[in-house]
């Protein structure tokens, strides 16, 4: 599977690489998943204001960053504090936003501002637009495929009223290669599904269904959380 690779500078070179064959990665809109803990949450807001000018000059757009505010279920141990997803025109403009030199310096306010940073990219299945709402449930899972749970999550959806926000499955990895050595960065999720309803009671049902308990606990490792939606 041939990936994209962009030379940073004479030592570091960053690197996409498809989950599978059935991945394209010629010019087509890619879900770039941020996963962290924060060491600052003012640096990483410093940073955020810095670099999303830089983002949306090359046409992307933060469309999720939300607070972790309740954690339901987290088998595998990789509860994080912040979900930030930012639509990407295409991989290729997400590596040409890595090799403007005013991003490299404003990544180190990064580097500083957060810790268990993962980093991966998703394709969309399924989304809205609309208002942000009060409320939103993070389902995310490994060792499972999104085309089987899908009908299951649509018809839950359904049925609590709730709205699927964002389903997306991941389609690529990033790998940074620093003086020859490669590194590639973690995105402990396969599928990803973002509800979302102003009323909690509904969303609070829908996670403690039976069928939803049953996607949970069929999975390798499944995760659960609140999160208050910012951007």
């Amino acid at each position: 599977m041939a990936g994209l690779t962009k030379i940073i500078n004479k030592q570091l070179q960053a690197r996409i690489q498809p989950v599978s064959e059935k991945v394209d990665l010629e010019n087509i809109p890619m879900f770039a998943i941020n996963w962290l803990d924060l060491n600052s949450k003012s640096l990483y807001n410093l940073y955020g204001f810095l670099a999303f000018p830089l983002a949306r000059s090359i046409g992307a757009k933060a469309i999720f960053k939300g607070y972790q505010t309740e954690l339901l279920k987290d088998s595998a141990k990789v509860n994080r504090a912040v979900l930030l997803i930012v639509k990407y025109p295409s991989p290729q403009a997400f590596l040409s936003l890595l090799g403007r030199k005013f991003f490299q310096v404003i990544s180190l306010l990064r580097i500083k501002a957060v810790r268990n940073f993962n980093l991966g990219f998703a394709q969309l299945i399924q989304g809205k637009s609309g208002d942000k709402e009060d409320h939103y449930l993070v389902y995310h899972f490994q060792g499972g495929t999104l085309e089987a749970q899908l009908p299951t999550l649509q018809g839950l959806a359904q049925e609590q009223q709730c709205q699927l926000y964002f389903v997306a499955q991941k389609s690529a990895t990033l790998t940074i290669i620093n003086r020859g050595q490669e590194r590639a960065v973690p995105l402990p999720m396969e599928g990803l599904v973002i509800f979302t309803q102003s009323d909690r009671q509904s969303l609070q049902r829908l996670a403690d269904h039976p069928k939803m308990e049953e996607l949970l606990s069929g999975n390798q490792s499944s995760y659960l959380s609140y999160f208050k939606r910012v951007i």
